[in-house]
C-alpha cells in the first residue's frame, strides 16, 4: 500500500507540475500583451518584466482615435465584427444543410459532392485573386464587405461540409426513421434531431472561420 501511495503521490505531483508549466506557457503571452499595452512607446523595448510606469494612455488613444493610423478604428472594428459573424453564420447554415442532405436524405452519389467541394483547396487562393476581383467588379461589389463575405464563405464552406459530413455519420439513422414514423418532416428532423446532435461539431468550424475572417487581410485588399 505504501508503494502504491508513493506512486500516486509522485504521479499527482507530476501532473500538478506539468499543469503549472502549461498554465504559465499559456498565460505568459497574454501577460506580455497586457504589459505592453500599459507602457509608453519608449518603454516597449525595455527588458523589464514589470511595467516601469503603467499608463492607460494607449487605450485612450485607441478609444478616441487620436492617431492617424486609428482614424477609422471603430469603423474597421465594426466591419470585422460584421464580416466575421455573417461568414460564420452562412458557413454553418450551408455546411449543415449540405451535410444533412448528403448523409441523411441518402442522395445517390452524394459523396461526390463532398469530394468535389474539397477539390477547391487544390487551387491556391492567390491564383483566384484576379478572377474574383473581375467577378466582383462585374457585380459592382468592389470595395464592399459583401465581396469579402462572398470570398470567405466560398473558401470556408468545403471544410465545413467535410467536418459536418464526417461527424453526422456517427448519428444513428434509427433516430431519423423513428421521427419519420411519428410523422416528422425533413425540416423537423433537421432542426429537432440533426442540428442539436451536431452542436459539438458546429463549434470548431464556427470558431475557426469567424476568427479567420476577422484577421483576414488578403481578401479585403483584393476586393
Amino acid at each position: 500500500m505504501t508503494a502504491q501511495r508513493r506512486a500516486r503521490a509522485i504521479n499527482s505531483i507530476g501532473v500538478w507540475l506539468l499543469s503549472a508549466v502549461l498554465l504559465v506557457w499559456t498565460l505568459l503571452p497574454i501577460y506580455n500583451i497586457i504589459r505592453v499595452s500599459i507602457q509608453e512607446k519608449e518603454e516597449v523595448l525595455s527588458t523589464s518584466v514589470f511595467p516601469i510606469a503603467p499608463s492607460p494612455h494607449a487605450f485612450s488613444v485607441v478609444f478616441h482615435q487620436a492617431y492617424w493610423l486609428l482614424e477609422t478604428f471603430w469603423n474597421q472594428m465594426g466591419n470585422s465584427f460584421y464580416i466575421g459573424v455573417v461568414v460564420a453564420l452562412l458557413v454553418l447554415a450551408i455546411g449543415s444543410l449540405t451535410s444533412f442532405t448528403i448523409s441523411r436524405m441518402r442522395i445517390r452519389s452524394g459523396w461526390m459532392l463532398t469530394n468535389a467541394a474539397l477539390l477547391t483547396y487544390v487551387i491556391p487562393m492567390s491564383f483566384l485573386a484576379i478572377p474574383f476581383y473581375g467577378i466582383m467588379g462585374k457585380y459592382g461589389l468592389t470595395n464592399s464587405p459583401l465581396a469579402v463575405i462572398a470570398v470567405e464563405v466560398t473558401f470556408a464552406t468545403p471544410y465545413a461540409i467535410f467536418i459536418f459530413h464526417q461527424y453526422g455519420a456517427s448519428i444513428p439513422f434509427e433516430l431519423d426513421e423513428a421521427a419519420r414514423i411519428d410523422g416528422a418532416s425533413p425540416p423537423q428532423i433537421f432542426f429537432r434531431i440533426y442540428l442539436p446532435l451536431m452542436a459539438p461539431a458546429l463549434v470548431a468550424p464556427c470558431r475557426w472561420h469567424s476568427a479567420n475572417s476577422w484577421w483576414a487581410t488578403r481578401h479585403p485588399g483584393i476586393t
